[in-house]
């Protein structure tokens, strides 16, 4: 893990990468990750883009905890983070019906989430961007990428 976050770090260095991206295909699902840089400070913050698009030939239905939930789950482990989702706007703090949220992404089509994280506590020397959207449910697609902490 450390061998692959290095050489992350010095293709960022050298020019290779502009904006750190991750994917993961499976299931006729492809789950895209980017960040808008792989680094924060105390008191920063990162911008993280996530899409999901149907590769497949037929539609994929998954359930969310509620209406207002994003489809994809953004999430920061490893450090004191704070996610705002910017795409859709969601406040944890709002009320929102709690009834099982049926939803649907057919072929060829595809969802878009985005979310700021602030660092705003202790933290290790890397924090990790874990993205997971529900499908299939025993088994979600995550994807993660590293942030490292300066």
């Amino acid at each position: 893990m450390l061998d692959r976050l290095l050489s992350f770090a010095r293709a960022y260095l050298l020019g290779w990468v502009s904006r750190p991206a991750a994917s993961l295909s499976r299931g006729g699902l492809t789950l895209e990750v980017w960040v808008d840089r792989p680094w924060i400070t105390p008191g920063g913050q990162v911008t993280v883009l996530a899409r999901v698009e149907n590769v497949g030939g037929g539609p994929i239905a998954y359930l969310l905890p509620t209406p207002c939930h994003p489809d994809v789950s953004i999430a920061v482990e490893g450090g004191g983070a704070d996610v705002k989702y910017v795409q859709p706007a969601y406040d944890p703090e709002k009320p929102c019906v709690q009834v099982i949220s049926a939803r649907e992404i057919p072929p060829g089509g595809s969802v878009t989430n985005s979310a700021v994280a602030t660092l705003s506590g202790p933290s290790d020397w890397v924090i990790w961007v874990s993205v997971s959207l529900p499908y299939p449910p025993q088994d979600p697609l995550t994807v993660r990428l590293p942030i490292v902490v300066e």
